[in-house]
């Protein structure tokens, strides 16, 4: 297990990183399904006043994922983060191969 110590607004980034991939690629269908792995990492990421929230190595594979279709699909390829997401890009991007 790997742990991140997330703040409410970074937990609110990877959440619409998710939302940016399930409407840009319509998530197999209407949106609607998520596939267990997805479902406990959305789990994890609820409001909570613990900063500390621990991921699996596919988890964070997953949310990196995520990362990097949202940041490289907005822009044409290019990647173009915002100050709201240029921590947590730095901290999933530490643990990518």
């Amino acid at each position: 297990m790997i742990r991140f110590e997330l703040s409410e607004t970074e937990r609110g980034v990877i959440r619409r990183w998710f939302e940016f991939v399930q409407a840009d690629s319509q998530h197999f269908g209407d949106g609607i399904t998520l596939f267990p792995e997805e479902q406990a990492i959305l789990g994890k990421l609820k409001p909570s006043p613990e900063g500390s929230v621990e991921f699996s190595e596919g988890q964070v594979d997953i949310i990196a994922d995520w990362m990097d279709k949202a940041i490289r699909t907005r822009y044409g390829k290019s990647i173009f983060v915002t100050p709201e997401e240029r921590a947590v890009f730095e901290k999933f991007s530490r643990h990518r191969p």
